[in-house]
Protein backbone atom coordinates (compact mmCIF):
# COMPACT_ATOMS: atom_id res chain seq x y z
CA UNK A 1 0.00 0.00 0.00
CA UNK A 2 1.77 3.11 -1.26
CA UNK A 3 2.53 5.94 1.62
CA UNK A 4 0.41 8.54 0.33
CA UNK A 5 -2.68 6.81 1.99
CA UNK A 6 -2.97 8.93 5.24
CA UNK A 7 -5.79 6.96 6.73
CA UNK A 8 -7.80 3.27 6.77
CA UNK A 9 -11.12 2.95 7.57
CA UNK A 10 -12.83 0.82 9.87
CA UNK A 11 -12.53 -3.03 9.23
CA UNK A 12 -10.98 -2.13 5.91
CA UNK A 13 -9.54 -5.68 5.37
CA UNK A 14 -12.07 -7.41 7.14
CA UNK A 15 -12.96 -10.59 5.21
CA UNK A 16 -10.63 -10.66 2.59
CA UNK A 17 -10.14 -14.04 1.76
CA UNK A 18 -8.07 -14.05 -1.53
CA UNK A 19 -5.31 -11.90 0.71
CA UNK A 20 -2.31 -13.55 0.86
CA UNK A 21 0.41 -11.18 1.50
CA UNK A 22 0.16 -7.19 3.05
CA UNK A 23 2.68 -4.78 3.92
CA UNK A 24 1.28 -1.74 5.07
CA UNK A 25 4.36 -0.15 6.72
CA UNK A 26 4.62 3.03 4.39
CA UNK A 27 0.76 4.32 6.10
CA UNK A 28 0.70 6.73 8.89
CA UNK A 29 -0.84 5.57 11.68
CA UNK A 30 -0.10 8.07 14.01
CA UNK A 31 -3.72 9.61 14.81
CA UNK A 32 -5.26 6.26 14.40
CA UNK A 33 -6.96 5.08 17.62
CA UNK A 34 -8.79 1.53 16.75
CA UNK A 35 -7.50 -1.30 14.98
CA UNK A 36 -10.51 -3.64 15.88
CA UNK A 37 -11.09 -6.29 13.17
CA UNK A 38 -9.07 -4.68 10.90
CA UNK A 39 -7.95 -7.74 9.18
CA UNK A 40 -10.79 -10.00 11.02
CA UNK A 41 -11.57 -13.48 8.55
CA UNK A 42 -8.32 -12.88 6.04
CA UNK A 43 -8.23 -17.04 6.40
CA UNK A 44 -5.84 -16.83 3.54
CA UNK A 45 -3.04 -13.92 4.69
CA UNK A 46 0.34 -15.43 5.24
CA UNK A 47 2.57 -12.65 6.01
CA UNK A 48 1.72 -9.29 7.18
CA UNK A 49 4.27 -5.94 7.62
CA UNK A 50 2.66 -3.33 9.86
CA UNK A 51 6.65 -2.97 10.98
CA UNK A 52 5.94 0.93 11.45
CA UNK A 53 2.80 1.13 13.21
CA UNK A 54 3.32 2.43 16.53
CA UNK A 55 -0.36 1.48 18.52
CA UNK A 56 0.23 3.76 22.12
CA UNK A 57 -2.46 5.63 21.09
CA UNK A 58 -4.91 2.69 20.14
CA UNK A 59 -7.72 1.96 22.96
CA UNK A 60 -8.86 -0.99 20.54
CA UNK A 61 -7.81 -4.25 19.05
CA UNK A 62 -10.40 -6.05 19.43
CA UNK A 63 -11.04 -8.88 17.21
CA UNK A 64 -7.95 -7.42 15.13
CA UNK A 65 -6.25 -11.15 13.62
CA UNK A 66 -9.37 -13.01 14.46
CA UNK A 67 -9.34 -16.17 12.27
CA UNK A 68 -6.35 -15.29 10.18
CA UNK A 69 -5.70 -18.63 9.82
CA UNK A 70 -2.78 -19.00 7.84
CA UNK A 71 -0.59 -16.65 9.32
CA UNK A 72 3.53 -17.07 9.21
CA UNK A 73 4.85 -14.24 9.99
CA UNK A 74 3.63 -10.59 11.56
CA UNK A 75 6.14 -8.06 11.45
CA UNK A 76 4.95 -5.24 14.65
CA UNK A 77 8.18 -4.11 15.64
CA UNK A 78 7.24 -0.97 17.16
CA UNK A 79 3.43 -1.95 18.31
CA UNK A 80 2.84 -1.12 21.89
CA UNK A 81 0.33 -1.17 24.51
CA UNK A 82 -1.63 1.24 26.86
CA UNK A 83 -2.72 -0.45 30.08
CA UNK A 84 -6.28 0.21 28.83
CA UNK A 85 -5.77 -1.23 25.28
CA UNK A 86 -8.95 -3.42 24.62
CA UNK A 87 -7.07 -6.53 23.12
CA UNK A 88 -10.05 -8.93 23.69
CA UNK A 89 -10.02 -11.38 21.10
CA UNK A 90 -7.33 -10.08 19.04
CA UNK A 91 -5.85 -13.86 18.44
CA UNK A 92 -9.59 -15.94 18.30
CA UNK A 93 -9.51 -18.70 16.22
CA UNK A 94 -5.81 -19.56 15.21
CA UNK A 95 -6.23 -23.17 16.92
CA UNK A 96 -6.41 -24.59 13.22
CA UNK A 97 -2.82 -23.21 12.13
CA UNK A 98 -0.36 -26.13 11.83
CA UNK A 99 2.93 -24.42 10.98
CA UNK A 100 4.78 -21.77 13.45
CA UNK A 101 3.59 -17.77 13.79
CA UNK A 102 6.95 -15.76 13.79
CA UNK A 103 5.92 -12.54 15.52
CA UNK A 104 8.58 -9.72 15.46
CA UNK A 105 7.87 -7.49 18.26
CA UNK A 106 10.35 -4.81 19.95
CA UNK A 107 11.46 -6.64 23.17
CA UNK A 108 10.19 -8.96 25.44
CA UNK A 109 7.80 -6.58 27.40
CA UNK A 110 5.52 -6.95 24.12
CA UNK A 111 5.64 -10.19 23.77
CA UNK A 112 4.65 -10.71 27.74
CA UNK A 113 1.62 -8.04 26.83
CA UNK A 114 0.68 -10.32 24.05
CA UNK A 115 1.00 -14.15 25.30
CA UNK A 116 -2.23 -14.50 27.07
CA UNK A 117 -4.05 -13.36 24.49
CA UNK A 118 -2.43 -16.33 21.98
CA UNK A 119 -3.71 -19.95 21.68
CA UNK A 120 -1.65 -22.38 23.69
CA UNK A 121 -2.01 -25.16 21.02
CA UNK A 122 -0.12 -23.11 18.10
CA UNK A 123 3.81 -22.62 17.92
CA UNK A 124 4.62 -19.73 18.54
CA UNK A 125 8.27 -17.59 17.58
CA UNK A 126 8.92 -14.23 18.91
CA UNK A 127 11.58 -12.04 17.71
CA UNK A 128 13.08 -8.61 18.89
CA UNK A 129 13.76 -6.13 16.97
CA UNK A 130 16.98 -5.69 19.33
CA UNK A 131 18.38 -8.88 20.41
CA UNK A 132 21.99 -7.66 21.73
CA UNK A 133 22.45 -5.62 24.46
CA UNK A 134 24.92 -2.54 23.14
CA UNK A 135 27.27 -0.66 26.20
CA UNK A 136 29.00 2.26 26.23
CA UNK A 137 30.31 5.32 28.35
CA UNK A 138 29.11 8.74 28.96
CA UNK A 139 31.25 10.97 30.63
CA UNK A 140 32.47 9.62 33.77
CA UNK A 141 29.96 6.92 33.76
CA UNK A 142 29.40 3.78 31.60
CA UNK A 143 25.66 3.16 29.88
CA UNK A 144 24.07 -0.28 29.46
CA UNK A 145 21.14 -0.71 26.93
CA UNK A 146 19.10 -4.54 27.67
CA UNK A 147 16.78 -5.04 24.47
CA UNK A 148 14.93 -8.20 26.70
CA UNK A 149 12.75 -5.32 29.01
CA UNK A 150 13.99 -1.86 27.42
CA UNK A 151 16.00 -1.04 30.35
CA UNK A 152 18.67 1.43 30.07
CA UNK A 153 20.86 1.60 33.32
CA UNK A 154 23.79 4.30 33.69
CA UNK A 155 26.02 3.16 36.12
CA UNK A 156 29.85 3.88 37.12
CA UNK A 157 31.22 7.28 39.23
CA UNK A 158 31.00 10.40 38.39
CA UNK A 159 29.01 12.55 35.99
CA UNK A 160 27.35 12.25 32.75
CA UNK A 161 27.78 13.66 29.34
CA UNK A 162 26.43 16.88 28.20
CA UNK A 163 24.56 16.08 25.17
CA UNK A 164 22.56 18.08 22.68
CA UNK A 165 19.83 18.04 19.75
CA UNK A 166 22.09 18.19 17.12
CA UNK A 167 24.38 15.37 19.01
CA UNK A 168 21.79 13.28 21.02
CA UNK A 169 22.93 10.43 23.23
CA UNK A 170 24.26 6.87 21.54
CA UNK A 171 21.03 5.22 23.06
CA UNK A 172 18.49 7.83 21.42
CA UNK A 173 18.74 5.02 18.60
CA UNK A 174 16.77 2.83 20.82
CA UNK A 175 14.60 5.63 21.64
CA UNK A 176 11.27 3.70 20.80
CA UNK A 177 12.21 0.86 22.89
CA UNK A 178 13.32 1.96 26.45
CA UNK A 179 10.89 1.50 28.67
CA UNK A 180 13.02 1.47 31.52
CA UNK A 181 15.75 3.74 33.03
CA UNK A 182 18.02 3.28 35.87
CA UNK A 183 20.37 5.57 37.07
CA UNK A 184 23.07 4.33 39.49
CA UNK A 185 23.97 5.59 43.05
CA UNK A 186 27.37 6.82 42.44
CA UNK A 187 26.58 9.11 39.54
CA UNK A 188 26.39 12.67 40.43
CA UNK A 189 24.93 14.49 37.84
CA UNK A 190 22.93 13.72 34.61
CA UNK A 191 23.68 15.16 31.78
CA UNK A 192 22.22 17.80 29.26
CA UNK A 193 19.58 16.17 26.34
CA UNK A 194 20.70 13.04 28.84
CA UNK A 195 16.66 11.25 28.18
CA UNK A 196 15.72 13.49 25.65
CA UNK A 197 12.61 12.59 24.08
CA UNK A 198 12.26 8.99 25.79
CA UNK A 199 8.11 9.01 25.43
CA UNK A 200 8.48 5.39 25.66
CA UNK A 201 8.96 5.13 29.06
CA UNK A 202 7.27 3.68 31.99
CA UNK A 203 9.62 3.29 34.69
CA UNK A 204 12.61 5.65 36.32
CA UNK A 205 14.64 4.63 39.00
CA UNK A 206 16.94 7.16 40.50
CA UNK A 207 19.49 5.25 43.30
CA UNK A 208 21.93 8.07 43.18
CA UNK A 209 22.89 8.92 46.66
CA UNK A 210 23.57 12.70 45.08
CA UNK A 211 23.08 14.29 42.33
CA UNK A 212 24.54 17.98 41.27
CA UNK A 213 21.74 20.45 40.37
CA UNK A 214 20.52 20.81 36.97
CA UNK A 215 21.84 24.00 34.98
CA UNK A 216 19.27 26.88 34.39
CA UNK A 217 18.80 30.93 33.24
CA UNK A 218 17.02 32.94 34.73
CA UNK A 219 16.78 31.09 37.97
CA UNK A 220 13.66 29.87 36.94
CA UNK A 221 14.08 28.40 32.77
CA UNK A 222 15.75 24.98 32.05
CA UNK A 223 18.65 24.83 29.64
CA UNK A 224 19.43 21.44 30.20
CA UNK A 225 16.61 19.46 28.21
CA UNK A 226 17.49 16.63 30.34
CA UNK A 227 14.10 15.15 30.97
CA UNK A 228 12.34 16.81 28.02
CA UNK A 229 9.37 14.55 26.58
CA UNK A 230 10.13 11.85 29.01
CA UNK A 231 7.45 9.53 29.50
CA UNK A 232 5.00 11.31 27.52
CA UNK A 233 2.89 7.88 25.91
CA UNK A 234 1.92 5.95 28.64
CA UNK A 235 3.37 8.05 31.90
CA UNK A 236 6.08 6.78 34.10
CA UNK A 237 6.15 5.51 37.64
CA UNK A 238 9.28 7.54 39.39
CA UNK A 239 10.98 5.61 42.16
CA UNK A 240 13.96 7.12 44.39
CA UNK A 241 15.93 4.15 46.42
CA UNK A 242 16.84 4.14 49.64
CA UNK A 243 20.36 5.83 49.22
CA UNK A 244 19.28 9.14 47.78
CA UNK A 245 20.01 12.67 49.57
CA UNK A 246 18.40 14.67 47.69
CA UNK A 247 16.28 15.97 44.54
CA UNK A 248 18.45 18.07 42.84
CA UNK A 249 17.26 21.33 41.23
CA UNK A 250 15.42 21.67 37.93
CA UNK A 251 14.92 18.42 37.81
CA UNK A 252 11.46 18.13 36.18
CA UNK A 253 11.67 21.43 34.62
CA UNK A 254 13.96 21.53 31.73
CA UNK A 255 12.42 23.72 29.40
CA UNK A 256 9.56 26.12 29.19
CA UNK A 257 8.56 24.33 25.98
CA UNK A 258 8.54 20.85 27.68
CA UNK A 259 4.93 19.31 28.28
CA UNK A 260 4.04 18.29 31.90
CA UNK A 261 6.33 15.27 32.27
CA UNK A 262 3.75 12.55 33.25
CA UNK A 263 5.18 10.61 36.38
CA UNK A 264 1.81 8.86 37.57
CA UNK A 265 3.24 7.99 40.87
CA UNK A 266 6.49 9.00 43.03
CA UNK A 267 8.02 6.41 45.58
CA UNK A 268 10.48 7.50 48.10
CA UNK A 269 12.10 3.51 49.19
CA UNK A 270 14.24 5.44 51.88
CA UNK A 271 13.57 8.63 54.63
CA UNK A 272 17.28 9.84 53.52
CA UNK A 273 16.38 12.93 51.34
CA UNK A 274 16.76 15.98 52.87
CA UNK A 275 16.28 18.73 50.27
CA UNK A 276 14.09 19.39 47.65
CA UNK A 277 15.49 21.94 45.02
CA UNK A 278 13.35 24.63 42.82
CA UNK A 279 11.25 22.57 40.02
CA UNK A 280 12.55 19.14 41.89
CA UNK A 281 9.29 17.42 41.62
CA UNK A 282 7.03 20.13 39.78
CA UNK A 283 4.83 19.36 36.73
CA UNK A 284 4.45 16.09 37.60
CA UNK A 285 0.71 14.58 36.86
CA UNK A 286 0.54 12.69 39.87
CA UNK A 287 -3.18 12.38 41.80
CA UNK A 288 -1.00 12.92 44.64
CA UNK A 289 1.87 13.42 46.32
CA UNK A 290 2.64 12.31 49.98
CA UNK A 291 5.96 13.69 51.09
CA UNK A 292 8.88 11.46 53.26
CA UNK A 293 9.68 12.26 56.24
CA UNK A 294 13.28 13.92 56.74
CA UNK A 295 13.18 16.49 54.26
CA UNK A 296 13.88 19.44 56.06
CA UNK A 297 14.18 21.84 53.08
CA UNK A 298 12.50 22.40 49.79
CA UNK A 299 12.60 25.56 47.40
CA UNK A 300 10.83 27.74 45.25
CA UNK A 301 8.10 25.45 43.02
CA UNK A 302 9.26 22.33 44.58
CA UNK A 303 6.11 21.44 44.53
CA UNK A 304 4.51 23.33 41.83
CA UNK A 305 2.72 23.04 38.73
CA UNK A 306 1.66 19.37 39.19
CA UNK A 307 -1.91 17.68 38.83
CA UNK A 308 -2.24 16.50 42.72
CA UNK A 309 -5.31 17.03 44.16
CA UNK A 310 -3.51 16.30 47.55
CA UNK A 311 -0.25 17.11 48.87
CA UNK A 312 1.17 15.74 52.65
CA UNK A 313 4.13 17.16 53.73
CA UNK A 314 6.78 15.66 56.50
CA UNK A 315 7.11 16.26 60.22
CA UNK A 316 10.13 17.54 59.10
CA UNK A 317 9.83 20.26 57.28
CA UNK A 318 9.10 23.43 58.90
CA UNK A 319 10.41 26.07 57.18
CA UNK A 320 8.10 25.92 53.31
CA UNK A 321 9.60 28.07 51.40
CA UNK A 322 7.53 30.94 48.95
CA UNK A 323 6.21 29.31 45.93
CA UNK A 324 6.81 26.10 46.79
CA UNK A 325 3.42 24.51 46.19
CA UNK A 326 1.94 27.50 43.40
CA UNK A 327 0.22 26.46 40.54
CA UNK A 328 -1.31 23.59 41.43
CA UNK A 329 -4.60 24.14 39.29
CA UNK A 330 -6.74 20.84 40.39
CA UNK A 331 -5.06 20.43 44.28
CA UNK A 332 -7.86 20.82 46.79
CA UNK A 333 -6.03 19.43 50.00
CA UNK A 334 -2.54 20.81 51.59
CA UNK A 335 -1.47 18.68 55.02
CA UNK A 336 1.70 20.70 56.08
CA UNK A 337 3.75 18.84 59.11
CA UNK A 338 3.16 19.91 62.96
CA UNK A 339 4.79 23.13 63.21
CA UNK A 340 5.26 25.75 60.02
CA UNK A 341 7.67 28.78 60.62
CA UNK A 342 6.14 31.37 58.33
CA UNK A 343 3.51 30.75 55.63
CA UNK A 344 5.38 31.85 52.58
CA UNK A 345 5.02 34.15 49.46
CA UNK A 346 2.77 32.79 46.79
CA UNK A 347 2.92 29.83 48.39
CA UNK A 348 -0.44 28.82 47.27
CA UNK A 349 -1.04 31.82 45.02
CA UNK A 350 -2.53 30.05 42.01
CA UNK A 351 -4.08 26.63 43.47
CA UNK A 352 -7.11 27.92 42.17
CA UNK A 353 -9.01 25.19 43.66
CA UNK A 354 -7.66 24.85 46.75
CA UNK A 355 -10.40 23.81 49.40
CA UNK A 356 -8.18 22.52 52.80
CA UNK A 357 -5.19 23.27 54.55
CA UNK A 358 -4.06 21.93 57.86
CA UNK A 359 -2.03 23.83 59.53
CA UNK A 360 -1.92 22.42 62.97
CA UNK A 361 0.90 25.21 64.60
CA UNK A 362 2.50 28.47 62.99
CA UNK A 363 4.96 30.02 64.92
CA UNK A 364 5.03 33.77 63.07
CA UNK A 365 1.19 34.69 62.84
CA UNK A 366 1.63 38.22 62.23
CA UNK A 367 4.03 38.32 58.77
CA UNK A 368 0.99 37.81 56.56
CA UNK A 369 2.14 37.57 52.60
CA UNK A 370 -1.35 38.72 50.60
CA UNK A 371 0.30 37.85 47.48
CA UNK A 372 -0.77 34.33 48.77
CA UNK A 373 -4.37 34.94 48.12
CA UNK A 374 -4.50 37.42 45.46
CA UNK A 375 -5.59 35.23 42.80
CA UNK A 376 -7.90 33.13 45.24
CA UNK A 377 -11.36 33.80 45.78
CA UNK A 378 -12.75 30.81 46.79
CA UNK A 379 -13.38 29.47 50.85
CA UNK A 380 -10.75 27.41 52.16
CA UNK A 381 -11.10 25.87 55.77
CA UNK A 382 -7.85 26.00 57.99
CA UNK A 383 -7.47 23.11 60.57
CA UNK A 384 -5.35 24.30 63.57
CA UNK A 385 -4.45 25.19 67.15
CA UNK A 386 -5.04 28.93 68.58
CA UNK A 387 -1.70 30.17 66.55
CA UNK A 388 -3.04 29.28 63.20
CA UNK A 389 -6.39 31.02 64.30
CA UNK A 390 -4.81 34.23 64.88
CA UNK A 391 -3.01 33.93 61.58
CA UNK A 392 -6.11 33.59 59.80
CA UNK A 393 -7.04 36.12 61.49
CA UNK A 394 -4.37 38.57 60.22
CA UNK A 395 -4.73 37.31 56.20
CA UNK A 396 -8.07 37.76 56.61
CA UNK A 397 -8.05 41.43 57.72
CA UNK A 398 -5.03 42.15 55.41
CA UNK A 399 -6.77 40.92 52.32
CA UNK A 400 -10.10 41.80 53.46
CA UNK A 401 -11.20 38.70 51.79
CA UNK A 402 -12.41 36.46 54.20
CA UNK A 403 -11.74 33.12 52.38
CA UNK A 404 -10.19 31.68 55.23
CA UNK A 405 -12.42 29.65 57.20
CA UNK A 406 -10.96 28.41 60.96
CA UNK A 407 -11.42 24.78 62.15
CA UNK A 408 -10.13 23.40 65.63
CA UNK A 409 -7.33 20.79 64.87
CA UNK A 410 -9.12 19.12 67.79
CA UNK A 411 -11.50 17.89 65.25
CA UNK A 412 -9.58 16.97 62.34
CA UNK A 413 -10.31 13.47 61.83
CA UNK A 414 -8.56 10.76 58.93
CA UNK A 415 -11.42 7.69 58.72
CA UNK A 416 -9.21 4.32 58.96
CA UNK A 417 -11.82 1.53 56.49
CA UNK A 418 -10.84 -1.62 54.37
CA UNK A 419 -12.25 -4.26 52.60
CA UNK A 420 -12.45 -6.33 55.94
CA UNK A 421 -14.25 -5.03 58.85
CA UNK A 422 -11.29 -1.80 59.86
CA UNK A 423 -13.74 1.15 60.35
CA UNK A 424 -12.15 4.00 62.87
CA UNK A 425 -10.90 7.39 62.99
CA UNK A 426 -7.67 9.01 64.60
CA UNK A 427 -7.00 12.32 64.88
CA UNK A 428 -3.80 14.54 63.06
CA UNK A 429 -0.66 12.64 62.92
CA UNK A 430 -2.41 9.49 64.46
CA UNK A 431 -1.00 5.95 64.44
CA UNK A 432 -3.14 2.81 63.42
CA UNK A 433 -1.84 -1.04 63.74
CA UNK A 434 -3.52 -3.72 62.70
CA UNK A 435 -2.03 -7.32 61.98
CA UNK A 436 -2.99 -10.18 59.39
CA UNK A 437 -1.27 -12.66 57.01
CA UNK A 438 -2.85 -11.71 54.26
CA UNK A 439 -1.50 -9.52 51.26
CA UNK A 440 -1.44 -5.81 51.93
CA UNK A 441 -1.94 -2.79 49.93
CA UNK A 442 -1.97 0.85 52.02
CA UNK A 443 -3.01 3.89 50.22
CA UNK A 444 -3.95 7.36 51.32
CA UNK A 445 -7.70 8.18 49.70
CA UNK A 446 -8.76 11.44 48.74
CA UNK A 447 -12.81 12.45 47.17
CA UNK A 448 -12.21 15.29 45.32
CA UNK A 449 -15.13 18.02 44.96
CA UNK A 450 -16.52 15.53 41.58
CA UNK A 451 -16.72 13.01 43.94
CA UNK A 452 -14.00 11.05 42.29
CA UNK A 453 -11.65 8.59 44.37
CA UNK A 454 -7.62 9.02 44.49
CA UNK A 455 -5.84 5.99 45.49
CA UNK A 456 -2.12 7.00 46.48
CA UNK A 457 0.63 5.48 48.04
CA UNK A 458 3.80 6.40 50.02
CA UNK A 459 2.55 6.16 53.33
CA UNK A 460 4.97 5.86 56.35
CA UNK A 461 4.08 2.12 57.04
CA UNK A 462 6.51 -0.43 59.52
CA UNK A 463 6.33 -3.99 59.53
CA UNK A 464 7.16 -6.32 62.64
CA UNK A 465 6.02 -9.90 61.67
CA UNK A 466 2.59 -10.14 60.68
CA UNK A 467 1.61 -6.42 61.84
CA UNK A 468 1.58 -3.46 60.31
CA UNK A 469 1.56 0.16 61.92
CA UNK A 470 0.95 3.39 60.00
CA UNK A 471 2.46 6.29 61.06
CA UNK A 472 1.67 10.22 61.00
CA UNK A 473 -1.57 10.12 59.61
CA UNK A 474 -2.22 13.06 57.83
CA UNK A 475 -5.43 11.87 55.35
CA UNK A 476 -7.89 9.17 55.08
CA UNK A 477 -6.57 5.88 54.83
CA UNK A 478 -7.84 2.93 53.22
CA UNK A 479 -7.06 -0.70 53.25
CA UNK A 480 -6.56 -3.55 50.99
CA UNK A 481 -5.90 -7.02 52.48
CA UNK A 482 -6.74 -10.27 50.02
Amino acid sequence: ISNSISSIGERAFTNCRSLEHLDLSGINVENFSDYSYMFNVDINLKTLNISTWNSSKVTSMKSMFNACRNLEEIDMSLFDFQDETDLTGIFTDLSKISKNINFKVKNKYIEDKLRPYLPEDINITFTYKYTQSEAGSSGETLWTFDPEYGTLEISGIGAMEDYSEDSLAPWYKYKDYIKNIVVGKNITKLGKYAFYNLDDVESIRINSIHLDDLSYIDNNTGDNFTMYNLATRHGATLTFGVNVTNIPRMLFQPTTYSPPIKINKVIFEGNNITSVGRYGLSNLKTEGLILKEGITSCDALSFGYGDSYLITLPNSLVNVSDWSINGNKKLEKVVFGPTLSTFKKNTVSKDTNLKTMVIPHIENTTEVYTESFTNLNQIITVYGDSSTKSWVDNVNAKTGKNILVYESIDIYQSTIKSNTDINTNVGYNGTYSFTTSGNVKIYYTFTDSSNNTHLIEGLDITKNGNTYTINNIKQDVYIEIN
